[in-house]
Order: C-alpha cells, then sequence, then structure tokens
C-alpha cells in the first residue's frame, strides 16, 4: 500500500488569525496543521497580511506574542511561497 497523501491547503488571512486567537470550530484548524493533518500553504503577501493583522489593537498581543505566534505556530508548520496567478470563483466569501 502506498502513503497517503496529504492534502494541501491554502489558508487566507481570517483563518489562520482566528484559529490561533480563539477557540471555537476554527480552531480546530490550528490543531489540523500542527498534527499535519493537512499541509498548510500561504503566499509571502498573506504572510505579510497575518503580520499586520496580528498587530491590530484590537488583539491586544504583545511584540513577543506576535513573534512566538509566528516562530512557533505559523512558520514551522506552513510552507511559503509565492503566489503565481489570481484563481477567481473558488472561494465561497466573494470578498476573499
Amino acid at each position: 500500500m502506498g502513503k497517503k497523501k496529504i492534502l494541501k491547503v491554502v489558508l487566507d488571512t481570517n483563518v489562520v488569525v482566528s484559529s490561533l486567537l480563539f477557540q471555537g470550530h476554527l480552531s480546530e484548524i490550528h490543531n489540523g496543521w500542527k498534527r499535519k493533518r493537512f499541509s498548510p500553504y500561504l503566499s509571502r503577501e498573506t504572510f505579510d497580511e497575518i503580520l499586520r493583522v496580528l498587530s491590530y489593537p484590537k488583539f491586544t498581543l504583545t511584540q513577543e506574542e506576535i513573534e512566538y505566534l509566528i516562530y512557533h505556530e505559523i512558520l514551522p508548520y506552513f510552507e511559503i511561497c509565492d503566489a503565481k496567478e489570481i484563481v477567481k470563483g473558488v472561494c465561497a466569501d466573494r470578498d476573499d
């Protein structure tokens, strides 16, 4: 029998930030990438946006907390890649 293929998943900023900061159904996504249930991918642009969003005052995160999230919860698990093209009509949310 061959190895089971791991699903490659591209996550957007809202999903990553919500899964890191809040309890609820999106926190299962965070658990999924940490347990290697899927292989998460981010574009460089999305990664930059996550850095910016984590700094929003409404989240009241210190610089140390942001660095922890980046260096311990995102970078060890995510593949950061260049976005090669924009694909329209794939996302359920028209604003994404």
